[in-house]
């Protein structure tokens, strides 16, 4: 081609090749919030612990959530435990096979 001249936007190699995409599973997303569950409440329990009196690493944990005849607790014990019981089905299922 002479010099200057746009080249047709098919030709380009770089831009015709389709970008590489992540398939996100329903197990792979699974894994992930539970994972973030329960990192996100053992974090929200620590930083209770931390900042809380009496003193650094010595608070105690506020349980704020009573249902009824249930034991009390706050928002990060239930991530926690929600996330555990995701990723105890999620282990229990039989793994997909490949395509």
């Amino acid at each position: 081609m002479a010099s200057g001249a746009a080249e047709p936007s098919g030709s380009d190699p770089a831009r015709s090749a389709s970008p590489t995409r992540t398939r996100w599973t329903v197990g792979a997303i699974a894994l992930i919030v539970a994972l973030t569950l329960v990192l996100g409440g053992a974090l929200g329990n620590l930083c209770d612990r931390i900042f809380r009196s009496p003193g650094f690493l010595r608070g105690h944990v506020v349980d704020f959530v009573a249902v009824g005849w249930w034991p009390v607790f706050n928002v990060a014990d239930s991530c926690v435990t929600i996330g555990a019981i995701l990723l105890i089905v999620r282990s229990l299922r039989p793994p997909r096979p490949a395509p």
